[in-house]
């Protein structure tokens, strides 16, 4: 039978508990709830995993764009009348020690004590042990001003 390190971790059921909120004023805990206001401040993550694995999340912002020359550029003057497209641009990421079975992962919408600014965002999990690291996992969420 191989050990849990031997094979690589599998991720599912991800989740978010809001897709829009607000931050919140304290820094994102290793564990705890969030605090709810007129918007909420602040989301929990849910992933469920097969094995005992350091989950890593990374977010990007998604800014206005330009589509030129087969890829998404950052919009300028030069580029006003090429079509929109969304451009990720990589803002941080948290990495945190999840067991085997249901995990929560707090998120205040700070990374640190640094604030994510207000709009669209795009989280990308992964699970990772010695045997090597799941496929990328995504979820869409909408930070609101205070």
């Amino acid at each position: 039978m191989p050990s849990a390190e031997s094979t690589i971790p599998v991720l599912t059921g991800l989740g978010e508990s809001y897709s829009r909120f607000a931050i919140a004023r304290a820094r994102t805990r290793l564990t705890g709830q969030t605090a709810s206001t007129r918007h909420h401040a602040g989301a929990t993550f849910v992933l469920t995993l097969d094995r005992a694995a350091t989950v890593r999340v990374l977010f990007q912002l998604s800014v206005a764009g330009r589509r030129a020359g087969g890829s998404c550029k950052p919009a300028s003057r030069k580029l006003r009348r090429k079509p929109r497209c969304a451009l990720l641009r990589t803002v941080g990421a948290l990495g945190r020690s999840a067991h085997e079975g249901s995990n929560e992962i707090p998120f205040t919408g700070r990374i640190g004590v640094r604030a994510l600014r207000p709009g669209r965002y795009l989280a990308l999990f992964t699970a990772s042990n010695a045997a090597g690291t799941s496929p990328r996992q995504s979820l869409r969420f909408t930070i609101v001003p205070r």
